[in-house]
């Protein structure tokens, strides 16, 4: 009876485990979908990076296809537990075991991969967006270029400011820091708290800072210039970004390695 009981309890648990999968896996395919359908955004947010020379837009319906692809694999797998769990066939269930260690060979490999040249990685994207910002960010609100346009964006949205702090605004070319009073910004306006966020998505211009003094002295009071987020890179996220590679760890390297 009681060993009854537990191979039931192993099944429900199993059966439980494989919807969550099954729920996740449709929840992959329908963002994989949804990135096909409405690219715009994301192509905005990639002009942060390295992309002169890559077709973004094939970027991301690759990585969309992924999506798509990795989620119907999930699907299945979790369709192939639930049934073999619920039905105590033993093809099923020997078929999921047989693709779920595939897998989990697949992740070692890619941890190895990750610890391998995580460090570079991240090392290349912190070197590629600074020398971005130094020699190409022009401080305009209302610009035309897409690489200050998605910084902007990225500082706004996450409240950050830079990749390390504000200090990594310090040798740009294109920005002109004098301001109309005559003083010299030390960070983007868009690094400062404002006291409309949403307004900028609509108009950016229309934005107002909490401190007027806030893009010429650093106080973190009334600015995030030393504030960091997923975008806004710094060592405090080393951790994170070595676990998030270890997940995009390919996609990443061959982005930011290729030189043609």
């Amino acid at each position: 009876m009681v060993e009854g009981c537990g191979a039931k309890c192993i099944k429900f648990i199993l059966f439980i485990v494989n919807v969550l999968f099954f729920l996740i896996g449709g929840a992959a395919v329908g963002l994989g979908i949804f990135a096909l359908v409405d690219k715009s955004k994301l192509i905005t947010l990639t002009k942060i990076g390295n992309a002169e020379n890559y077709d973004v837009t094939s970027l991301l319906e690759a990585g969309a296809y992924c999506l798509i692809i990795g989620g119907a694999v999930v699907m299945i797998l979790a369709f192939l537990g639930c049934c073999g769990a619920m039905r105590d066939s033993k093809i099923l269930l020997g078929l999921y075991a047989f693709l779920m260690i595939i897998i989990v060979i697949l992740e070692i490999a890619a941890v190895v991969i990750g610890i391998v040249f995580s460090n570079k990685v991240a090392s290349e994207l912190k070197t590629v967006m600074k020398d971005r910002i130094t020699k190409e960010y022009d401080g305009v609100l209302k610009t035309g270029d897409p690489f200050t346009l998605a910084m902007d964006f990225a500082q706004v949205y996450f409240e950050c400011c830079g990749v390390d702090n504000y200090k990594d605004y310090s040798n740009t070319t294109k920005w002109n820091r004098t301001m109309s009073d005559g003083k010299v910004a030390v960070m983007p306006k868009t690094c400062c708290i404002l006291n409309n966020k949403d307004a900028y998505f609509d108009d950016p211009s229309a934005i107002s800072v909490k401190s007027s003094e806030c893009q010429t002295t650093y106080a973190s009071a009334t600015s995030y210039g030393d504030k960091v987020s997923l975008f806004c890179y710094s060592h405090r996220y080393d951790n994170f970004v070595r676990n998030a590679m270890l997940q995009f760890i390919p996609f990443l390297f061959l982005f930011l390695t290729d030189k043609r």
